[in-house]
C-alpha cells in the first residue's frame, strides 16, 4: 500500500473512533473517551512503523493458542471488574474486548496479512470477538452470583455443601408453576427453540464435516502422502534407489518413482489437457490408491510387453471428453518437446491405448490423469533411464509427517549429493497438505464462517429466554419481595432466575443434541441420495464429530447462561417495597 492509502486509512479510522468516543459516552462506559483514543494510537503506529509493517510473526500465529488466551483474558478481565465494582460491566467488557481485537486487526493490516481471504489471520480475527465477550460475561455473572461475606458460611457454596440447594428448588418450582397458562406456554416455546437451534447446527455442521471428509480421503487417495521433488524442475538421478533407500524408514510403507508432465490428448475427434503419470504399476499401486478404482480394464495391462501401442489407464471424466474407452487409441503431444519431420520441428508425439479407465470420484483427477509405464514416460520426455521428476511416498501416519519430511528429504539429498557431488539439485519434500494448501485454507475459512452464522441461530433462539425470565420476574415481584423481606439477599434472587433460565436452556441444549446425533446416525444408516451430475457424489456424506457437538453444547450454553443473566439482574435489583405496593 501506498503512503496516501495509509493516510486515507488513519482518517477514516479517527473517524470511526469519534462515533465510538460519543456512543461510549451516551452508555456511560468509564474511561469512554481514553478507549477510542488508545485505539487509534494502536492503529497509527501498526500503521506508520516500519517495524510492525513488516511481515513477521502474524503470518505464523498459532490462532487457537491465541482464541483460548483471549477466553481466559477475558473470563480473568471479567471476573476482576465484577468483584470490584459489583456490577456485570459488560459495556466496559465490550469496549475492551473491541480495542484488543483492533489493535490485531491493524496489526495484521499492517503486514499485509489480511490479502487472502481464505488466510489463517482472517479465520483467528473473525472468531476472537464473540467468544471472548461470552466468557467475560460468564465469569462476571459467576463473581457477582457468589456469596458476599468472604468466609461466610451463608449463601450458595454453603448450601452446596450442606445439601440444600435453596435456588434451585425454587428455580424448578416456579419453572413448573400452572398458575400462568401463558408463561407455561413461553417456557415451552423457549425449550423448542433452543432445541431446534442446537439440532439445526449440530446437522449442518455433522454435513459440512462429512463433506470435507469426503474431499480429504479422494485427495489421499488420489494423490500420495509425500513428494519429493527438486525444487528447480531438474530430474532426480538413480530416483528407483532413492525410493528403496527411502523405504527404510520405519514410517514410510511404500516409495515409487513417478515422471509427471503437463501433455495435451487428442481422441478421434476432440483435444483435452491432461497430466501424464509415468509409473511401475506394482509400486506405484501401493502408493496410489486411485489406482485401485478401476471401473473397466486392469493395472496389469499397463505392463503388457508385447502390446502394439503404449498402453495407458486414463479418468472416466477424461474418457468421456474424448469419447473413448477401454480398447480404443488415443494420440498423447508434448508441448515442451518436439521432433523433426521433413516440414521441419513439430511437437513430439504418441500413440496409445486405452487398456483401463479409474473413477476416483474426484472430477479434476477423472478429467486429467493418465498413467503410463515408467520406461515409455522416459523415454516420451527424453529422460535416461533411471531418471523420474519426483519420489512419491505413502507413510504411515499421514496426519503427522513432521518428523517423516526431515528425515526423508535429508537422506534424499544425501543421496543425491553422493550420485552427484556439487551437481546435486535442491530438493524439497511437500505433504499432501502443502500442496493442497489453498483448498484446505479455504475448507477452514468456510468451517469458521458455518459456525459463526449457525452460532447466531442458537444466538436468535435463546432471546426467547430473555422474555420467558422478564415475563416471570414481572408476575413474580409480589414472590420476589416477600423473599427478600424474609431474608433473601440480592444474590439469592439472581441464583434463582439465573437457574430458571439456565434449566430452560439445558433443557433445549439436551433435545436439541439428542436430535442432532440421532438425525446423523439415521443419515450415516440410511444414506440420502442426492444429485451425482452436482456433487460428484451419490449419497449426503455424514461425519459424526464429538469436537463439533461438544464446542456447540458448550457454545449454547454459554450464550444461555448469558441471556438469563441480564433479566435475572433487574429481578435481583427489585426493592422489597416495589413488589409489595404492585403485587
Amino acid at each position: 500500500m501506498t503512503e496516501g492509502s495509509w493516510l486515507w486509512l488513519l482518517g477514516a479510522q479517527a473517524l470511526a473512533h469519534g462515533a465510538l468516543w460519543a456512543v461510549l459516552r451516551r452508555l456511560g462506559v468509564r474511561f469512554g473517551a481514553l478507549l477510542p483514543l488508545t485505539a487509534w494510537l494502536c492503529g497509527a503506529l501498526a500503521l506508520s512503523l516500519p517495524g510492525l509493517r513488516a511481515p513477521g510473526p502474524m503470518e505464523a500465529m498459532d490462532w487457537g493458542r491465541v482464541l483460548w488466551a483471549s477466553c481466559l483474558g477475558a473470563a480473568t478481565g471479567g471476573a476482576y471488574l465484577a468483584h470490584r465494582r459489583r456490577q456485570l460491566c459488560a459495556r466496559t467488557q465490550a469496549a475492551a474486548i473491541l480495542l484488543a481485537w483492533e489493535a490485531l486487526l491493524w496489526w495484521a493490516i499492517a503486514q499485509g496479512a489480511l490479502g487472502d481471504i481464505a488466510a489463517p489471520a482472517v479465520r483467528g480475527l473473525a472468531l476472537l470477538p464473540v467468544p471472548s465477550l461470552l466468557c467475560g460475561v460468564f465469569a462476571s455473572s459467576c463473581v457477582l452470583m457468589l456469596p458476599q461475606g468472604g468466609r461466610g458460611q451463608s449463601g450458595f457454596w454453603a448450601g452446596l455443601r450442606q445439601g440444600d440447594w435453596f435456588e434451585l428448588k425454587v428455580a424448578r418450582r416456579l419453572l413448573l408453576s400452572r398458575q400462568s397458562g401463558v408463561l407455561s406456554l413461553v417456557t415451552g416455546i423457549s425449550i423448542v427453540g433452543v432445541a431446534l437451534g442446537v439440532w439445526l447446527v449440530i446437522v449442518a455442521m455433522g454435513i459440512l464435516s462429512g463433506f470435507e471428509q469426503d474431499l480429504v480421503q479422494k485427495i489421499v487417495g488420489a494423490n500420495a502422502h509425500l513428494v519429493i521433488s527438486p525444487v528447480r524442475g531438474e530430474p532426480l538421478e538413480e530416483a528407483q534407489d532413492l525410493a528403496h533407500k527411502l523405504m527404510a524408514d520405519n514410517e514410510v510403507l511404500h516409495a515409487a518413482a513417478v515422471v509427471e508432465a503437463e501433455v495435451a490428448v487428442a481422441g478421434q475427434s476432440q483435444y483435452a489437457a491432461a497430466t501424464l503419470f509415468g509409473v511401475e504399476p506394482h509400486e506405484a499401486s501401493e502408493v496410489l490408491e486411485v489406482l485401485h478404482t478401476l471401473v473397466t480394464g486392469n493395472l496389469e495391462g499397463l505392463s503388457d510387453p508385447c502390446a502394439p501401442l503404449c498402453p495407458v489407464i486414463i479418468g472416466i471424466e477424461l474418457a468421456r471428453s474424448l469419447g473413448v474407452s477401454v480398447g480404443d487409441h488415443i494420440r498423447l503431444i508434448s508441448a515442451v518437446h518436439e521432433t523433426l519431420t521433413p516440414l521441419g520441428p513439430a511437437p513430439k508425439s504418441l500413440g496409445l491405448a486405452v487398456v483401463g479407465v479409474f473413477a476416483s470420484k474426484m472430477y479434476d483427477y477423472d478429467s486429467r490423469y493418465i498413467f503410463m509405464g515408467l520406461a515409455a514416460a522416459q523415454k516420451f520426455t527424453a529422460m535416461g533411464p533411471g531418471t523420474a521428476t519426483a519420489i512419491e511416498l505413502k507413510v504411515r501416519h499421514p496426519e503427522r509427517m513432521d518428523g517423516v519430511i526431515q528425515r526423508t528429504q535429508a537422506l534424499a539429498t544425501a543421496h543425491q549429493a553422493e550420485a552427484l557431488g556439487h551437481t546435486a539439485p535442491t530438493l524439497q519434500a511437500l505433504s499432501w497438505t502443502a500442496r493442497n494448501q489453498t483448498l484446505f485454507a479455504a475448507l477452514a475459512l468456510e468451517r469458521v464462517v458455518a459456525a459463526i452464522v449457525l452460532a447466531f441461530i442458537i444466538l436468535v433462539a435463546s432471546f426467547s429466554i430473555v422474555n420467558t425470565l422478564t415475563m416471570s420476574i414481572l408476575e413474580r415481584r409480589h414472590e420476589i419481595a416477600m423473599l427478600k423481606t424474609m431474608g433473601a439477599s440480592p444474590n439469592h434472587i439472581l441464583r434463582i432466575f439465573v437457574a430458571q433460565g439456565v434449566l430452560i436452556g439445558t433443557l433445549g441444549l439436551g433435545m436439541g443434541v439428542a436430535l442432532g446425533v440421532g438425525t446423523l446416525l439415521v443419515l450415516a444408516h440410511v444414506p440420502l441420495g442426492i444429485p451425482y451430475e452436482v456433487y460428484y457424489l451419490e449419497t449426503l456424506p455424514v461425519r459424526i464429530a464429538a469436537q463439533d457437538i461438544a464446542a456447540t453444547a458448550l457454545l449454547g450454553w454459554l450464550i444461555v447462561w448469558n441471556f438469563a443473566v441480564f433479566p435475572s439482574l433487574r429481578g435481583a435489583a427489585l426493592r422489597p417495597v416495589e413488589g409489595l405496593r404492585d403485587g
